[in-house]
């Protein structure tokens, strides 16, 4: 298995690998493809993009990914769980989603992939699909980072025209 524009995370046995809008599940010790699912909705605005955040793992195994303006979540076994769309004028950045132990999914969400600084939102959403919370935010597309300790989500931001540090709860 040999995909181009891979992002990828690991647990356990597998290789959860996102790219050409498909998530898979690669078996690490033969490369075989287990299985491959579409993250996308069609319900969600669909983008041709080849754009992915890296997949992210929550307490249980089940995967959440995004691609284009679709944030999707699997099983192991590759089924559904849900999908949460964006408005068409955002799209899911190429930030890591972070998970914590509520079985919560923070994302980076800005208007365009475009270079400088644009209008976004960060997003909490739970593994039931239900948005929690969102900021409006400004952000430099692909320059976000979001890290996660306990209950507070850090993100590198923009204000007054400079990339800062900011906090969640």
């Amino acid at each position: 298995y040999n995909p181009s524009g891979l992002v990828f995370a690991i647990e356990g046995d597998a290789l959860y690998a996102a790219t050409n809008g498909a998530l898979s599940r690669i078996d690490r010790s033969t490369g075989k493809v287990m299985w491959s699912a579409p993250v996308q909705s069609a319900s969600c605005p669909v983008e041709n993009s080849s754009t992915f955040t890296q997949p992210a793992i929550n307490h249980e195994g089940n995967i959440v990914a995004g691609s284009g303006h679709t944030i999707s979540a699997f099983t192991p076994e590759g089924s559904v769980l849900w999908n949460y769309c964006l408005p068409k004028n955002e799209v899911v950045d190429l930030s890591p989603i972070v998970v914590d132990g509520a079985d919560t999914a923070y994302f980076a969400a800005p208007e365009s992939l475009q270079g400088g600084i644009v209008s976004g939102r960060i997003l909490a959403v739970s593994f039931t699909g239900s948005l929690l919370w969102e900021r409006n935010v400004k952000m430099i597309p692909g320059a976000v980072c979001l890290a996660l300790d306990h209950q507070t989500i850090f993100a590198t931001l923009v204000a007054d025209g400079v990339q800062r540090l900011f906090t969640f709860r």
